[in-house]
């Protein structure tokens, strides 16, 4: 899946955002080299960069104003989509430095804390059984005493 090409943004094409391909150079150069400068992305060079429809930038690197109403979908009673205005350009970036975990590692991360809480508890659970405490005797206490309808057998 396509994934946004702004620095730090892991959003892919097919996650509920909307995404829009970077213009190509051959149609509008500065309209493409200011994307491509806003991106700040180190993979996009404007001198080396080829038109592709997988290369996007999600909705959230665009400010509200730069979309416009799709009037001819609320016509037609469809789901309006986002309509981007000519001339949109990306102004809206993380700040982070690093870039943000993705969501199945923090659940993986997640789910070996747990394994590795439940091991820790198994092995503490098994040292309590080896303890001899002195004082501490599984036993009732009722050793040669006859429980009701209970018969205690000869010899021993």
């Amino acid at each position: 899946m396509p994934e946004c090409q702004a620095k730090f943004c892991t959003v892919r094409r097919g996650q509920g955002f909307y995404t829009f391909s970077i213009p190509d150079p051959k149609r509008d150069y500065e309209l493409c080299k200011r994307w491509i400068h806003n991106l700040g992305n180190e993979k996009l060079n404007i001198k080396t960069f080829v038109f592709a429809y997988h290369k996007i930038v999600c909705e959230k690197h665009f400010e509200e104003d730069y979309f416009e109403d799709d009037l001819e979908a609320r016509l037609m009673n469809f789901k309006p989509r986002k309509k981007m205005r000519k001339g949109a350009v990306p102004t809206i970036f993380l700040d982070s430095k690093t870039p943000k975990k993705r969501e199945t590692s923090e659940k993986r991360i997640k789910e070996k804390e747990k394994v590795e809480l439940l091991e820790n508890i198994l092995v503490n659970a098994e040292d309590d059984d080896n303890i001899d405490e002195p004082g501490c005797s599984y036993d009732t206490g009722r050793s040669g005493q006859k429980r009701k309808g209970e018969t205690i057998p000869v010899g021993k």
